[in-house]
């Protein structure tokens, strides 16, 4: 019996090996399209030019971990790029601790998020900032200089409607105001 298992994995791994072999037979060596053959771009002919959303390799020119931490109340860490303009700073002592900051250039990141806002409800101005707003979902956010700015704090068990005060002071200290 076993050998009859081990002659099937034979076969299995001999017709494994000779689909995806190299050989001169193949559509990529015969100046084919082999985008075609292989649902892959050739290389060099990747139609990307460069990033299509606020492109931003570190988190500096938000506020620092220190600062961060004074203003939401717990010990944050060095803040970290999750997506297009947005970094993460997660407590240091409870990584479910989180703070989000937006920097978000892009007009179609932008469309983006004011369509997120729209869909939760409506937000709601604050006194602190001036002109900024709070979304449904507990968002800070200002629009300065063709840049939205947001802050989203979640550092305790409440609610992040409940932590916006917090958020509010990030922004503030975030754009010097």
């Amino acid at each position: 019996m076993q050998r009859i298992v081990s002659a099937g994995l034979l076969c299995c791994l001999l017709a494994v090996s000779a689909a995806c072999s190299d050989d001169d037979s193949s559509a990529d060596n015969q100046g084919g399209d082999s985008t075609a053959a292989t649902g892959i771009p050739a290389a060099g002919t990747d139609p990307t030019a460069g990033p299509t959303t606020t492109f931003m390799p570190t988190c500096a020119g938000m506020p620092d971990p220190a600062t961060i931490s004074s203003l939401v109340g717990i010990p944050v860490a060095d803040g970290e790029v999750v997506e297009a303009g947005t970094c993460q700073f997660l407590g240091v002592n409870d990584q479910s601790r989180v703070v989000f900051l937006k920097a978000l250039i892009d007009p179609t990141d932008q469309a983006e998020f004011t369509d997120l806002q729209s869909s939760l409800g409506e937000s709601v101005p604050m006194a602190d900032p001036a002109g900024s707003m709070m979304g449904p979902d507990g968002t800070v956010y200002l629009t300065s200089n063709g840049t939205i700015y947001t802050v989203l704090t979640m550092v305790t068990d409440g609610s992040p409607v409940e932590q916006a005060p917090q958020s509010a002071a990030v922004l503030k200290a975030w754009l010097g105001l």
